[in-house]
């Protein structure tokens, strides 16, 4: 009980201290708001729950620590709008810079909707076998003919996935930090979207193309897809202006990729000497 205890409080304290750079950047007081909170929660577990006073400084120190391996560690999100060129981005950062951990959120949700997943029985009980190949996995491209038009869908559906993808992505950064990986890039689509994410990345850097033409041009020639399909699948999404508004850092995406990857080394360059 108290290892589970000490675990799940220094998870939470780490956390926490992973939210001080966005919360001072925002001038925002969650972190110490949120840090009362704990401190209650842990002089009220300390007198109810434990009595020996060696085992109370052992989880007080667990705390404190886990906050300041937090603060430690910079996340940086990674989103921008569909077929902008994320893909690109994540693999020029894998070449150059090889001490920055990444966590990709998109493999992640495609990992937590397996068969022998929680997340793959919820959903085929939400919206029926009809979702499902004949192998018993999610059909993927049925599934997202169904929330594409149906904003409820959607919802259900997050909201079904949305936890276990956070589940996973505290665990891989966990992991990360273990190794001493003190730079971890979120490449999450959806970052803004989530509501939650933002507030452990920063800075936030968007990828956007500035030519709508070329945008439309590039997402019809991945997805296999027309003008209008192309265009009603960027309407679903966050207005990329909205996005840049959010993004401590732009990165235009419009170029060559040696321009490209120019821009990127720029940017990471500054982040990573921090």
């Amino acid at each position: 009980m108290d290892i589970v205890l000490s675990i799940g409080l220094s998870i939470i304290s780490f956390f926490c201290g992973l939210t001080t750079q966005r919360c001072k950047k925002n001038n925002t007081l969650l972190p110490i708001v949120i840090l009362c909170t704990l401190g209650y929660a842990q002089g009220y577990i300390f007198k109810h729950f434990i009595s020996d006073k060696k085992i109370t400084y052992i989880l007080s120190a667990c705390l404190l620590i886990s906050n300041i391996f937090g603060r430690n560690l910079q996340m940086i999100g990674l989103t921008g709008g569909i077929a902008s060129g994320k893909s690109t981005v994540i693999n020029i950062i894998k070449e150059n810079f090889k001490n920055i951990g990444i966590i990709d959120c998109d493999a992640i949700a495609k990992e937590v909707v397996n068969p022998d997943k929680r997340a793959y029985r919820a959903i085929v009980k939400t919206f029926g076998k009809e979702i499902l190949l004949p192998s018993g996995e999610i059909n993927r491209d049925k599934l997202g003919s169904l929330i594409f038009s149906d904003k409820n869908a959607r919802g259900k559906l997050n909201r079904i996935i949305q936890p276990y993808i956070f589940l996973e992505i505290i665990k891989r950064v966990l992991g990360f930090r273990i190794k001493g990986v003190n730079n971890v890039v979120l490449d999450a689509p959806l970052l803004f979207e989530s509501k939650i994410l933002a507030y452990f990345c920063c800075p936030i850097v968007t990828v956007y193309v500035k030519n709508n033409d070329l945008w439309l041009e590039r997402l019809c020639k991945r997805d296999s897809i027309n003008a209008q399909k192309a265009q009603e699948k960027i309407s679903c999404q966050m207005p990329i202006e909205q996005k840049i508004q959010k993004s401590d850092v732009v990165v235009e995406n419009s170029g060559t990729l040696s321009q490209l990857e120019a821009r990127l080394v720029t940017v990471f360059e500054k982040i990573n000497s921090k």
